[in-house]
């Protein structure tokens, strides 16, 4: 997109947010998937054990944005769906340690 000044998502503000080279704060995230028209999730092994991720996907929920999920299969790589003590842990805001948010609340 960015080799082609013609293409129609040159006039966005951000064409493509990827936010592995892109996260600077919560805040950030959650501003630049509001803004966005779709959010593709690369279902890996690792989605649901990163903070921000959980965060695009709630904040893409909650404000009507598509949500493009992507299985990636790779020999040794295998995505495993939540289970039912995830959703658990999740629900009681055990998931994650307030030490594991903090680098994102600049």
């Amino acid at each position: 997109i960015i080799q082609d000044s013609h293409h129609p998502a040159m006039e966005l503000e951000e064409p493509v947010f990827i936010d592995s080279e892109n996260l600077i704060s919560l805040r950030h995230v959650k501003e630049c998937v509001r803004k966005s028209d779709n959010l593709v999730v690369l279902l890996t092994p690792g989605l649901f054990s990163r903070p921000w991720c959980l965060l695009e996907i709630a904040v893409a929920w909650q404000y009507g944005i598509n949500i493009v999920p992507v299985l990636i299969q790779r020999p040794g790589i295998r995505f495993e769906y939540p289970t039912e003590s995830f959703y658990s842990r999740l629900r009681a805001g055990s998931l994650f340690s307030e030490a594991e948010w903090r680098p994102l609340e600049m």
